[in-house]
């Protein structure tokens, strides 16, 4: 009977806690005390903590070959011309900006020490359709690109990163390429646009 008491009591404590931490938003408010909880139970508390202070980004990253095969013609059209089009652009390199062009920049090109600049207010931003990115090793990033600070331009639909380096050694398995340029783009909100479209090629 004694026995009996005891489970019953173990459960009300469980069920009491897990009430109590479902109340709560993060992880910081609740405190975890010695229960003599099974691992799935743990488990199960870990995994709604997670899924309560993180966003998970649906963001879509391709390569640009497979984006381009999968995409409809309007789409093809739209982003080969941005990459290859003569289009006015906006160069920022080295802390500096130059427009290139006598239109509306839709694309702007900047290297990775120069990231910080989009993150600021340009008139010219709102208007640009691609941000195109040349990476030329794997220390070229200090941060990843965060995508929460682009909310400023209005018609952003692609960023391309163009890897000049072996991001995956000397495969070249498109798995492994995702892999690492998920680490290069961070969206804390959960951000599902701009596109990003990458391109892995060896300079000489």
């Amino acid at each position: 009977m004694k026995k009996s008491l005891r489970i019953q009591t173990k459960q009300k404590i469980r069920k009491s806690f897990i009430k109590r931490y479902l109340s709560t938003c993060s992880l910081k408010k609740v405190a975890f005390v010695n229960l003599p909880m099974q691992p799935l139970g743990w488990l199960f508390i870990f995994f709604i903590a997670f899924s309560m202070s993180f966003s998970v980004s649906a963001q879509t990253i391709e390569r640009l070959d497979d984006y381009l095969q999968n995409a409809g013609s309007t789409e093809v059209s739209l982003v080969d011309n941005l990459l290859e089009g003569e289009n006015s652009t906006l160069f920022i390199y080295d802390g500096t900006s130059e427009v290139d062009g006598n239109s509306t920049p839709k694309v702007v090109s900047v290297n990775p020490n120069s990231i910080d600049i989009l993150y600021s207010n340009n008139a010219y931003f709102k208007d640009i359709e691609i941000i195109k990115i040349k990476i030329r090793s794997s220390e070229d990033l200090e941060q990843p690109i965060d995508l929460d600070k682009l909310s400023h331009f209005e018609n952003l639909k692609y960023i391309h990163l163009l890897i000049a380096y072996k991001i995956c050694g000397d495969t070249n398995d498109t798995e492994c390429q995702k892999s690492e340029i998920i680490k290069l783009v961070s969206s804390a909100e959960g951000t599902t646009s701009p596109i990003i479209l990458f391109q892995v090629v060896t300079l000489h």
